[in-house]
Order: C-alpha cells, then sequence, then structure tokens
C-alpha cells in the first residue's frame, strides 16, 4: 500500500491515522498529506524542534495554528500548491517536462495506466486516495498533456 511505497521511496517512518495510530512527536521532516481538519495541529504535534513541514494535503476551510505550540520549535513550513506558478512557469508543467526528460522516475508510484479514451474511468479511480497513489495514462498520449495542463 502507500505506507510501504513510502518507505520503500526512503521514509524513515510512516503513520496510518485512519488505523488510530498516535503519530511520534519527534520527525525532523513532516509531509502532511491527508489534508483536511487539524492538519496544522497534527503537523506541528508531530514536528521536533527545528523540523520542517511540507503542507500537500487540501484544506480549502480555515486552520488553526497554534502559535504558543508552533514558535517554541522554532519550525519551518513550506505549503505545496501543485497548481501554482514558480519563476513565472506552472508548477504542474515544470513537473510533466522533468517527467519528460527523464529526470523523475514515476515507475515506482504508478499503481494504473489508462489510455485517454477512459478519462473518466481514471479520474475515478484516482478519487480512491487509499489504493491509488498515482493514475497514469497511457505513454502513447503523453503529448496531449502538457496542452491539456495548459488549458486547465
Amino acid at each position: 500500500g502507500p505506507l510501504e511505497l513510502a518507505r520503500s521511496l526512503g521514509a524513515d517512518r510512516t503513520v496510518d491515522l485512519g488505523s488510530g495510530e498516535i503519530p511520534p512527536a519527534d520527525a525532523d521532516v513532516v509531509f502532511e498529506t491527508a489534508g483536511g481538519d487539524a492538519l496544522l495541529e497534527r503537523a506541528v504535534a508531530t514536528a521536533a524542534t527545528g523540523a520542517s513541514i511540507g503542507l500537500v494535503g487540501e484544506s480549502f476551510d480555515d486552520q488553526a495554528l497554534d502559535l504558543a505550540s508552533a514558535m517554541p520549535k522554532e519550525l519551518t513550513f513550506a505549503i505545496v500548491w501543485s497548481y501554482g506558478s514558480w519563476g513565472g512557469r506552472s508548477e504542474y508543467r515544470r513537473a510533466l517536462d522533468l517527467v519528460a526528460a527523464g529526470r523523475v522516475a514515476l515507475a515506482p508510484v504508478v499503481t494504473h495506466r489508462f489510455r485517454l479514451r477512459s478519462l473518466v474511468e481514471a479520474f475515478d479511480t484516482a478519487r480512491d486516495r487509499v489504493e491509488v497513489l498515482r493514475a497514469e495514462r497511457e505513454r502513447a498520449h503523453h503529448a496531449l498533456v502538457p496542452a491539456l495542463a495548459e488549458v486547465a
């Protein structure tokens, strides 16, 4: 599953919050990928002093940050928004360019492949966060993806 894959790619520890597992409070790097309510609270509680926190999970609601807990830890936050831009270029486009150039290996994280004509099925499958890490369509249609990304 996703946690085993994260460990195989170098994560020292993973936490399954859905199973009731209690996160450690001494992580040097925290990637908050679950999103939803209390994501900042979870990330700060898990972080050691001086840790870096990457906020990847989506939340469109207001989030409270308990500064009394966070400030003494001298934390660094990095917020990831894949639909943003960096240096005037779409981050999504940059990611596609890195993949196309062979600088990012997707093989370990691709769990499903779909032809472009099966796009609805691909999105339906990708919604299942427990079973699917990444859904990718057939490489034969790779040239269409950057154009679609720019239209979006």
